[in-house]
């Protein structure tokens, strides 16, 4: 509803000034001027913090050995923003790992990018020993205190790349090194056995104490650490924390060492004890070996093997009795099995045979106790609505029933099921989405459907079976099981599996840039972004000490050791089973022009998009992730499946290059191709197993599919080969306008999905296009370049004509042929043609309050809310009526009455309608200017006084107002005010549409003829300059009359060749805070003028609360070889950007905390008048 978005400004800012005085709180003002100083003028406690340049977006960093005078360099490293790199710089004797970071700082050092030099690894010992580490088959190593932090540098490249650890204590060695060395390169948690030095190599050394375990955790870090990858050493303190176990029931010793390990370093364990268990080969298979000794000697016949990993892994172990006595397999036996308490996987050793299920406790359930909630739901929806200003809603996804399917009478299809089950053991949940659709109504759209899943092709019945699945299948399935035993610090999931099915994505830059626009002010806030942006000093100051942290030696650098140790120690995952179903999708992208107006969304955004190209049906496939008898933290899990997918979709790069429309999408052709070869030969094959006639069915469908599929490939690669020509051609014609026209024909084409009939019919209508275009060029052509650009802009328009009479012709031709190929190509193969669900949401307006209401979807009145503006796209729907012979459709500019016996659409502006009034119960008329009147029956008196208040802030618009006749008049006497409303034009303009202020839409005024005076520049600007002051702030149609005033004098007043050109840009301060126009300058142009308008302070140059101020900036006379082009630059502390009359040259942003709408975007040929309101 209004309003929303400045409560949510509201909190961010409040965020900001908490993220300020926590910085500050950290530096006095003296210290920051002190570290600000330092680092600008490179004093030697800031030298590892330089300024730098580099043209060529190169580095190269430079190291030499204590003592030596050679530096050694590495090769250069590219420091593009966003650019993560890894490399080695090797010293001397030495080699260091490194990783380079470069981001760009946040505003105002926006044109500065930051690099960061750190370690590539970092290992942090949270053990109660000092802890030494080296790298295997080397000498050197290094020492780490405890809740100490260092780098780690591999010294060799010809050595394993594992590390060695051990322990130590008061400098004595408390533990052998291991025997095999953990990677930091993988990611995850292991154990390392160590063993203790006392022990010897004899068996009566051995005891139940014989090693050591230390954790071991790698992970990606976070930038603020310091380090790409963060390696954590810890001991396990509490039962929970053990990520292995040996849980020994039996009363006979256990021998158990890791598969190629040292048997001679074998854990014993006594009868009746448990020991922790770690991996004397950290990076070795995962099993051990397992043996018992009862009362004979052990043998190798005796040894069995167990996968630790592999939870309810079972194993039976022969105990070899006493010599002389026969073996019992009731004595002489014991079991070893897998399972998962809390963090831990235990291995349970026990005497005799293990149960064949339900060995743990609680297996079983009692069915009494077993509780079952199933929930089932037509639908959800989710939608995105833009106002108040330009209220409309632009998304809506939809979770609902399959519009394919066709259940039977007595069955009723959900949109969404959820089922959970809820046992003593277990607790099970099912999740499912029938269908998914994300609908576009935005205007700029080319596809009326953003995401919608593929067509499922019906399964077929194999020969004496019947199709079991249902159909179509749900397009996303979640199934999971959790265990309810108690887990300690692990939350553990014996199956988990999602599904989704194949769904197709088509969008548009259009709509991507006006849904940037709508998540503009949604952005998060950012610590570091919101003290730069307040307070730059301090951000430098704060930045350079935490540098200047890491350089004083302290632990870790910018390790944080507390919550370091937290993670490694924290909350764990367990997946028995874990099952993410592959992902496949198709991807098509059109550049289709974007209104000039809508550029201030942002720079990036519109670059980006700017430079994608067309794609058509790309696919993205992505590969299924399973996982078996994983234990990870969720934050490493989820590191781990992000980078998974990233490298799946790194790798479709070539894939996606091969659905580019320009090349002709050749990816698209092979498999068109491809699955027409394969449908030839498979489908007799499959008829074949059913019978003779599905035989020949299958072969009648296999060709079918041939030539379908091959003809839809070619036709469609020419088409996308032949639109690139033409499209080069087009731009031969130096005629923007004529190349957005087709732009937009050949995007209604794509959009429309016809077949071949189709497809001549466009064509037929390109080429009348482009002959008509080229005729009429020559004339027109000239005719605008004057009006732009004087003499030089007559004679461009001259060359353009001559130009376009040619060339303009032929690229009809070209697009005729393109549209004729592509009719075939989609008549072949039958492309999908995707609908929205519903229609587009009607938001009524409150006619008292003047508010938008949200209220439950209605179909009535989306279909009035069509009715009215599917000739006027522009217009904003208010509200209807249902009378009793008539609909009666409000919008802000007309009043549409539908009459229901005939359904005949009658269109009344407002301001072509005279006045209405009562001439007797429930019946109002309008009448208008020539005498007759339109009947309006009410139903009763309830809906009068409603018919009575949608008319009513409309009266002020209607020619002859004073006429008007409401006994029963709003609350809100729109229409009296707004004839109140002061103006600076005389009674004439009673039919200019002036409306109520929170809904006032700027620029109706635009185009109304104001007498001509002749008037020099100056006596044209002071006539704004005393107008505007002596404005109410809250009169909004009266300031645009005064700027309309100032615009048409101007263009009167410079006409032919001398014509300049000119901007206006009104600035509306719509917040609860002061606004500071900090400058002005015109980048391109002459001169500019700042008119302050009600509540603007020029000595400060301050924009009070609901002031307003307008910038009014022209250019030089246009010449021969150039435009009267005018740019200029605005900067406020609220927002800044560029305003330029040159198509594509708007872009705004706003600051941290608040929110800039453009109110009004006009360009015309000779002006441009923008409205900004500024909220928080």
């Amino acid at each position: 509803g209004e309003g929303g978005g400045g409560g949510g400004g509201g909190g961010r800012g409040e965020r900001m000034n908490s993220f300020v005085e926590q910085a500050a709180e950290a530096l006095d003002a003296e210290q920051q001027e002190l570290v600000a100083n330092a680092w600008a003028m490179g004093d030697d406690r800031t030298k590892a913090i330089r300024l730098f340049s580099s043209e060529g977006k190169t580095i190269a960093v430079g190291c030499a050995e204590e003592g030596d005078s050679q530096t050694y360099w590495s090769k250069n490293l590219d420091i593009d923003v966003n650019n993560y790199g890894t490399f080695d710089l090797e010293v001397g004797t030495k080699r260091y790992d490194l990783q380079v970071i470069s981001t760009r700082c946040p505003a105002p050092f926006g044109a500065s990018t930051l690099v960061e030099f750190m370690p590539r690894y970092m290992i942090a010992n949270f053990t109660e020993f000092t802890a030494e580490v080296k790298q295997v088959g080397t000498r050197r190593a290094f020492e780490l205190p405890p809740d100490g932090a260092a780098p780690f540098h591999f010294q060799s490249m010809g050595n394993p790349l594992q590390v060695l650890l051990r322990l130590q204590v008061n400098g004595q060695a408390l533990t052998d090194w291991s025997e095999g060395g953990f990677s930091p390169d993988a990611s995850g948690s292991t154990c390392v056995a160590l063993p203790l030095a006392a022990v010897g190599d004899g068996d009566e050394t051995y005891s139940p104490h014989a090693a050591m375990v230390v954790n071991v955790e790698v992970r990606l870090a976070a930038r603020e650490e310091g380090c790409a990858v963060l390696v954590v050493l810890w001991a396990a303190r509490r039962r929970a924390q053990h990520l292995y176990r040996v849980e020994n029931r039996s009363p006979w010793a256990a021998w158990l060492w890791q598969e190629g390990s040292d048997p001679h370093r074998a854990l014993v364990i006594p009868g009746f004890q448990d020991v922790e268990f770690g991996w004397a080969l950290p990076t070795g298979a995962k099993k051990v070996v397992l043996q018992l000794q009862a009362e004979g000697p052990r043998t190798a016949k005796d040894r069995v093997e167990v996968e630790l990993d592999k939870i309810n892994a079972r194993r039976t172990i022969k105990l070899a009795p006493k010599p002389g006595v026969e073996f019992d397999p009731l004595l002489h036996r014991a079991s070893a099995a897998v399972r998962v308490s809390g963090g831990t996987k235990v291995l349970r050793l026990a005497a005799g045979p293990l149960p064949d299920a339900g060995w743990e406790e609680g297996r079983w359930d009692d069915p009494a106790k077993m509780v079952t909630f199933e929930a089932q739901l037509a639908g959800v929806s989710v939608s995105l609505v833009r106002g108040p200003r330009g209220r409309r809603e632009i998304l809506a996804a939809s979770l609902a029933a399959n519009p394919a399917a066709e259940p039977a009478e007595d069955d009723w299809r959900p949109g969404v099921s959820v089922q959970l089950i809820l046992r003593p053991s277990q607790t099970s949940l099912i999740f499912e989405v029938d269908h998914m659709q994300v609908d576009n109504y935005m205007a700029e759209r080319v596809f009326d459907v953003m995401l919608a899943p593929s067509p499922q092709k019906e399964p077929k019945a194999k020969k004496g079976q019947e199709i079991e699945e249902r159909f179509p299948q749900p397009f996303l399935s979640v199934i999971l099981g959790k265990s309810n035993a108690p887990s300690g610090a692990a939350v553990c999931f014996e199956y988990f599996q999602v599904r989704l099915l194949e769904f197709e994505v088509l969008v548009d830059r259009g709509s991507l840039v006006a849904l940037g626009a709508f998540l503009a002010p949604l952005r998060l806030v950012d610590a570091a972004e919101a003290v730069a942006a307040r307070s730059p000093r301090l951000w430098v100051a704060t930045t350079t000490r935490r540098y200047l942290a890491r350089l004083a030696g302290r632990a870790g650098g910018g390790l944080d050791l507390a919550a370091a140790r937290a993670a490694a120690v924290g909350q764990r995952v367990y997946f028995a089973a874990l099952i993410l179903h592959p992902v496949k999708l198709q991807v098509t992208f059109v550049q289709n022009p974007v209104d000039p107006a809508d550029a201030y969304v942002g720079v990036n955004v519109l670059s980006i998009l700017a430079e994608m190209v067309s794609l058509d049906h790309a696919q993205i496939k992505l590969k299924s992730f399973g996982a078996d008898y994983v234990m990870e933290t969720p934050e490493g899990f989820g590191r781990t499946l992000t980078a998974f997918y990233v490298r799946q979709l790194s790798s479709q790069v070539l894939k996606i290059a091969g659905s580019i429309s320009m090349l002709g999408s050749p990816a698209d052709l092979l498999s068109n191709i491809g699955t027409g070869v394969g449908d030839f030969f498979y489908e007799p094959y499959d008829g074949l197993m059913l019978g003779p006639s599905a035989f020949a069915k299958g072969v009648k469908r296999g060709a079918t599919s041939l030539v379908k599929n091959v003809v839809h490939g070619a036709f469609n690669s020419l088409a996308g080969v032949g639109g690139g020509a033409v499209h080069g051609l087009g731009a031969l014609t130096f005629d923007q306008e004529f190349q957005q026209e087709r732009e937009r024909r050949k995007n209604r084409r794509l959009a429309e999905r016809g077949g071949f009939r189709s497809g001549v019919a466009q064509g037929a209508r390109n080429l009348g296009s482009g002959v008509v275009a080229g005729l009429t060029g020559v004339v027109a052509q000239p005719v605008r370049g004057a009006r732009q650009g004087g003499l030089g802009g007559f004679v461009r328009g001259v060359g353009k004509g001559l130009v376009g009479v040619v060339v303009k012709p032929l690229v009809g031709v070209g697009d005729a042929g393109v549209s004729v190929l592509e009719g075939v190509s989609q008549g072949a193969l039958g492309d999908t043609l995707y609908r929205p669900l519903r229609r587009r949401r009607a938001l009524d307006l409150d006619p008292r309050s003047g508010k938008v209401v949200l209220t439950p979807y209605s179909a009535l009145a989306a279909s009035a809310q069509e009715v009215a503006t599917e000739q006027a796209p522009g217009d904003a729907y208010e509200g209807f009526l249902a009378l009793t012979a008539s609909w009666a459709v409000f919008t802000d500019r007309r009043l549409v009455v539908v009459l229901r016996a005939t359904a005949e659409r009658q269109f009344y502006p407002w301001h072509e309608i005279a006045f209405y009034d009562l001439p007797g119960e429930h019946l109002v008329e309008v009448h208008l200017p020539d005498g007759a009147s339109v009947p309006l029956h009410c139903a009763g008196p309830e809906q009068t006084e409603e018919l009575l208040a949608r008319l009513a802030p409309h009266g002020a618009a209607m020619s002859q107002r004073g006429r008007n006749h409401d006994p029963r008049r709003a609350p809100r006497d729109w229409g009296r005010r707004a004839v109140e409303t002061r103006s600076l034009q005389d009674q004439d303009f009673d039919k200019t549409s002036y409306a109520r202020k929170l809904t006032y839409r700027w620029g109706e005024i635009n185009g109304t003829h104001l007498p001509y005076e002749a008037l020099d520049k100056d006596a044209i600007i002071n006539h704004a300059r005393d107008a505007l002051p002596k404005l109410n702030s809250d009169d909004w149609p009266a300031i645009d009359n005064v700027v309309w005033r100032l615009i048409s004098e101007w263009k009167d007043n410079h006409t032919g060749f001398g014509v300049r050109k000119c901007i206006a840009v009104v600035i509306v301060n719509l917040s609860s805070v002061n606004i500071q126009l900090r400058g002005v300058d015109v980048t391109s142009g002459r001169l500019h003028e700042t008119l302050p308008g009600p509540r603007y302070s020029e000595a400060g140059r301050t924009l009070l609360p609901q002031g307003s101020v307008v910038v009014f900036a022209y250019g030089h006379r246009a010449k021969y070889v150039s435009k009267s082009t005018v740019e200029l630059t605005l900067e406020t502390d609220s927002f800044s950007g560029t305003i330029s009359n040159r198509s594509g040259k708007a872009l705004l942003q706003p600051a941290p905390g608040y929110q800039v709408d453009v109110l009004e975007a006009s360009m015309e040929e000779k002006y441009c008048k923008f409205v900004i309101g500024v909220s928080k």
